[in-house]
């Protein structure tokens, strides 16, 4: 997977669980790998299996199944896994960014804003996380807020990308 072939891994990791079916980091895998080959269906049935199968995987386990159920236009499943990749890890800081973008998507832009304002506190440097919290801002009617937090993407990184969406936002106030 790392060379960029999922499906040479997904080979690997089949053989692998051949001979011992209960190898869940490599079931885990194996579900990352289906994911890249947009088989997110099976994908999905090797994160449910990690999940309620080893604790220690839990959390990664959810999180894959998350971005799966995403990919499947299930963002009801999406938030369901995300926040059972939290309960399982509350310190799993990307599911908390990724929830924002879950509830965004559905429109529910107060709560995308707690989520990355909670992201924000523990990475106040993320630019992505500022961008993000300053559209659920401007979407919920807080526009003043949105443009301190554009401005602060633009002050952050003025040449990624993300400021480039920031600029965006502002020209529209202009």
């Amino acid at each position: 997977m790392m060379t960029g072939s999922p499906a040479l891994a997904l080979a690997s990791f089949n053989r692998a669980l051949a001979l011992d079916a209960s190898l869940t980091a490599a079931r885990l895998n194996r579900g990352v790998a289906l994911m890249q080959l947009h088989r997110n269906d099976e994908a999905v049935t090797d994160f449910a299996s990690v999940y309620a199968g080893d604790p220690a995987l839990r959390a990664p386990a959810a999180y894959q199944r998350a971005l799966a159920e995403e990919q499947l236009d299930n963002l009801e499943g999406a938030l369901l896994w995300l926040n059972r990749a939290l309960q399982a890890d509350p310190g799993l800081t990307e599911a908390i960014f990724y929830r924002g973008i879950i509830e965004e998507r559905r429109g529910n832009f107060q709560e995308a804003g707690r989520d990355y304002k909670t992201f924000l506190q523990l990475h106040p440097e993320s630019a992505a996380a500022m961008l993000r919290f300053g559209i659920a801002a401007q979407r919920s009617g807080h526009a003043d807020t949105a443009r301190r937090y554009f401005q602060q993407v633009l002050d952050t990184d003025p040449f990624g990308a993300e400021a480039v969406e920031a600029r965006k936002f502002m020209v529209m106030w202009d």
